[in-house]
């Protein structure tokens, strides 16, 4: 996600995270290494942020694909 990360000043979504384990790792894969439990919240932003935009684009699609649709009905 870096187009959105530079929009709202570049925030790294990746290294969000919740460690659980009370230990303080600076980087989700230093939380991984020492074997943290974690709750990866930046992981959760990117693919949600990945599906809206996908479907937001499938969206556009399918809508500019009826109306075309709709014009070669009414001219034929």
């Amino acid at each position: 996600m870096p187009p959105v990360g530079l929009v709202i000043g570049g925030v790294d979504f990746a290294n969000l995270f919740i460690d659980l384990s009370g230990r303080h790792s600076p980087t989700l894969a230093d939380a991984k290494g020492i074997g943290a439990a974690t709750i990866n919240i930046g992981m959760f932003l990117n693919a949600t942020l990945d599906f809206l935009i996908v479907t937001f684009s499938v969206f556009l699609l399918i809508r500019q694909v009826n109306r075309l649709a709709a014009a070669a009905d009414g001219a034929g």
